[in-house]
């Protein structure tokens, strides 16, 4: 059955099947040789072995599920990247943001224009977040993820407040 729609359909909640071994030569300095651990496993099989859809770590089998699916775009997140906020560095969470940064605009975004990113920013430091969504803007992302929890804190109440004191973080 052909619907005719007056837009295309877009998947607004993508995840990529992120991990350090994709971020790690993104990574500057001492930073690269840390032990990081990216998310973790919940012990659910939350792809159901399969049914529910597959891990996606590249631009082609992202493309190949919006083909599959009829999408004409996405927007993605990460998915290890979901616990940069837990990063108790300062430092290192900042140049473990920016590196996932650079590894989706260069490996996906800047594979196709169907492919549309989140950028992690660490919230550890709230300078480095803004200067981090800048520099996000500027490579293609869409916006900018903030974790809810972060170093075993709520924080979205007061630091967000400190994001819209800011002007123009965005535009």
């Amino acid at each position: 059955m052909t619907v005719n729609r007056p837009f295309g359909i877009v998947d607004a909640d993508g995840h990529i099947s992120d991990s350090v071994a994709h971020v790690r030569e993104y990574i500057d300095g001492p930073y690269r040789t840390w032990g990081y651990r990216l998310g973790g496993s919940d012990g659910f099989d939350t792809a159901m072995g399969g049914k529910l859809g597959s891990k996606a770590p590249d631009a082609a089998s992202w493309l190949a599920a919006l083909e599959m699916g009829g999408m004409e775009r996405t927007v993605l997140y990460p998915t290890g990247g979901l616990a940069y906020g837990l990063i108790g560095d300062k430092d290192a969470a900042v140049a473990l943001c920016h590196a996932y940064n650079l590894f989706f605009a260069e490996e996906f975004s800047g594979k196709s224009d169907r492919l549309h990113g989140v950028a992690t920013l660490p919230v550890q430091d709230i300078d480095e977040a803004i200067a981090e969504l800048r520099r996000a803007k500027e490579m293609g992302f869409v916006g900018g993820m903030l974790p809810g929890i972060a170093r075993g804190r709520c924080w979205a109440t007061s630091v967000t407040s400190r994001y819209t004191r800011r002007r123009n973080v965005w535009g």
